[in-house]
Order: structure tokens, then sequence, then C-alpha cells
């Protein structure tokens, strides 16, 4: 029989904790990469193709900030609980550190939300002057 965790927060198995912790990220990620990845691309593309694309971009770039702001209820509940826990024994401070490294390292998010990368950093270089240089330097070298 496994054992519990003593906390309130770690009150069941770590089988069923790491479960629903999968499940809970599992659709965090989906998230971002279906909302906010997709909304972003879609901005910066629109942004891209206007007169004033930098000025887009960047006002697009604050939309998809507040949308990803409004989405923070969909973060993990347990996670949030685990992290707000401020009195953790050592076991559990290992659990919590082990979880963090699992499920929110660089690597881990990056492969689970490609979509929302892609998105975040195309906006940003079309904030940043993308129009200009695509414009200025690639195309006369492709010759279009």
């Amino acid at each position: 029989m496994e054992e519990k965790c003593s906390n309130k927060v770690f009150n069941t198995t770590c089988h069923e904790l790491i479960e629903e912790i999968s499940h809970e990220t599992s659709g965090w990620f989906k998230k971002l990469n279906e909302v906010i990845g997709l909304t972003a691309f879609t901005l910066g593309l629109g942004c891209l193709w206007s007169k004033q694309p930098e000025f887009y971009g960047w006002l697009s770039f604050a939309f998809v900030l507040l949308l990803m702001y409004s989405l923070r209820s969909y973060f993990p509940q347990r996670v949030k609980e685990i992290r707000n826990n401020k009195n953790r024994t050592e076991l559990e401070e290992v659990i919590a550190k082990g979880i963090e490294a699992h499920y929110f390292s660089a690597r881990k998010t990056f492969k689970e939300t490609p979509v929302f990368y892609v998105g975040l950093i195309f906006l940003w270089f079309v904030a940043n002057g993308l129009s200009g240089f695509l414009t200025n330097k690639v195309f006369p070298l492709l010759g279009i």
C-alpha cells in the first residue's frame, strides 16, 4: 500500500498526484497551443501585410499577453496549490521540485507547446520589423 503525504495539499498517493498533475498539465499545454499560439501566429500574419506591421504587431502582442493573463485559470490547480504551500516537509519539497522540473522544464514545455512558441516568436519578430527585413533583404535575394 502506497503511503500518503502528510500535508493537506499532498493528501493523496504519489501515483494519484502525478496522474492528476499529468492530466492537468496536458490540458494547460493544449490551451497554450490552440488558443495563444494560433492566435499569435494569425495576428502576426495579419500584421505582416498591413501598412504599419510593427505598430500592429506590438498592439497584437499586447492583446496576446492579455489573452494569456485571462487563461491563467486553466493553469493546473494542483500545481498552484503545491507552489503556494510554504509549510512543506523535506519530502514534499523534493516532490514539488521534481514536479516543476519534470512538467515545466524548458525542453518539456517546448516539446509540448511548439505552436505556442512559434506563434509568439513569429509575432515578436513581426513587431520588431520582420516585414522590413523580408522586404529589403530576403525577397530581393530570392528575386521576389
